[in-house]
């Protein structure tokens, strides 16, 4: 089964996704996202990660980049999976502070409140 539809850039879509890619992720947190994502209409989905060499998941599975963390200056949804490499990210100057950049200048929206408790 081939996809038919035209594949989106940050121009045309409507709602735009970053996926952080990292060594040792659980490939499943970025995998899953990603499958219902791309299937979307006007959905731009990038695989992101601080250099476009390919990464490894805890498994053994190769994933490539499809953008730098220098070419992601805004999203409308971040996935930050899991896994073994997500402990390393928090020593990663780079990736923390492009993810300060993105929480404070790069979400196209702010976000929706959670529901509260009804009264």
């Amino acid at each position: 089964m081939t996809n038919q539809r035209a594949p989106q850039t940050a121009g045309n879509a409507a709602l735009t996704v970053a996926i952080l890619l990292f060594n040792r992720l659980d490939q499943l947190d970025a995998t899953g996202p990603f499958e219902v994502l791309a299937q979307m209409s006007n959905v731009k989905v990038d695989l992101v990660s601080s250099g476009s060499s390919p990464l490894v998941d805890m498994r053994g599975l190769t994933l490539v980049p499809t953008a730098t963390l220098t070419e992601i200056t805004a999203t409308d949804v971040l996935v930050i999976p899991g896994g073994a490499g997500q402990e390393s990210l928090m020593d990663d100057a780079t990736v923390l502070s492009w993810l300060q950049r993105i929480a404070r200048l790069g979400l196209a929206e702010p976000p929706l409140p959670l529901p509260g408790p009804s009264s």
